[in-house]
């Protein structure tokens, strides 16, 4: 292989539509891979080094080399360890989505970077070891991940996701584009303490939060074939259940709270929080009336920005 040329990999970003913290406890949850999410470039450099870019204004967002004792740092190290890579690179990342806003933007930029490391590795088919890069560096970021943002970045699409101990199952849905609008609706959380939060809670009313996580998984499976059919008013209404459920857990904001207000007052399906919650994104099922939404949060200050999934 020619080491002067710049190998790239690419990522989606994703969306939790149902089944945010449920999901980390054994319960399915529904999510859609992003039409953004991030692009890396690999070349040979003197020493290793990986750099994370802001699509959006092009500002750089970290530096970080393997041996640097942050999270970064480490996440980089567990990237270059699972594909043996030993030749010193440079790995420049792009990424186009909101960053730690609940928008798996640490999942994006692992896969992107593992996979242009692989290609520059000439590892491309060792599908296996890109899974287990991918998710040596989320562990390093968020604990015990549900493996959610990893199997979105991964795979993209709009599936159906559930965790079985160390194991997960996928089921892929068909779901006719539409229109989202996604509001960064406070500074965020960090995910490994919002999840811990939540399972401290679990831990100490098992009845009760037992019983949301439920409420929860029926919305999931009904939200299912609701997104097949194209019934944009039924997944609205589930979107503002869920909503109302993850407040209850303690994870919304009150600014989480005015934006899914304003969305559903300018004519939204539903709006719900995405992510661990405690800051970051909420989204809004629009269509037609995509625009009225952002004007409507733009009057607000907040910020947003629209895409179609799947």
């Amino acid at each position: 292989m020619d080491r002067t040329q710049k190998m790239s990999g690419r990522a989606c970003g994703k969306l939790i539509l149902f089944g945010e913290h449920a999901v980390v406890h054994g319960y399915p949850a529904v999510v859609a891979g992003l039409p953004r999410g991030a692009t890396a470039s690999v070349a040979a450099a003197a020493e290793h080094q990986l750099t994370l870019v802001n699509g959006r204004n092009g500002e750089r967002i970290a530096r970080a080399r393997p041996t640097e004792d942050t999270k970064l740092g480490k996440a980089f190290n567990a990237i270059l360890s699972k594909l043996q890579m030993a030749l010193p690179i440079n790995v420049n990342v792009t990424i186009d989505i909101p960053v730690g806003a609940g928008l798996g933007s640490s999942a994006a930029m692992a896969t992107a970077a593992a996979r242009a490391v692989a290609t520059f590795a000439g590892m491309t088919d060792n599908l296996s070891v890109i899974e287990s890069a991918v998710h040596e560096s989320e562990a390093i970021f968020h604990g015990s991940p549900s493996g959610i943002d990893a199997a979105a970045a991964l795979g993209g699409g709009a599936f159906k996701f559930q965790r079985n101990g160390d194991q997960s199952s996928m089921e892929a849905i068909w779901v006719d584009p539409v229109r989202i609008v996604i509001c960064e609706a406070g500074p965020p959380a960090d995910t490994k303490e919002m999840v811990q939060k939540v399972t401290n809670f679990y831990h100490t009313r098992e009845n009760a939060v037992g019983s949301v996580f439920a409420l929860i998984s029926e919305l999931v499976d009904e939200a299912a074939p609701a997104l097949a059919e194209g019934d944009w008013q039924r997944v609205g209404d589930l979107m503002n259940i869920n909503h109302g459920a993850l407040v209850s857990l303690g994870v919304s904001t009150p600014a989480l709270d005015s934006a899914c207000h304003i969305a559903r007052q300018a004519g939204a399906y539903g709006a719900k929080l995405t992510g661990s919650g405690g800051g970051g994104c909420v989204f809004a099922l629009t269509d037609d009336r995509t625009e009225d939404v952002l004007e409507a949060w733009k009057d607000m200050g907040y910020s947003g920005f629209e895409m179609t999934i799947p």
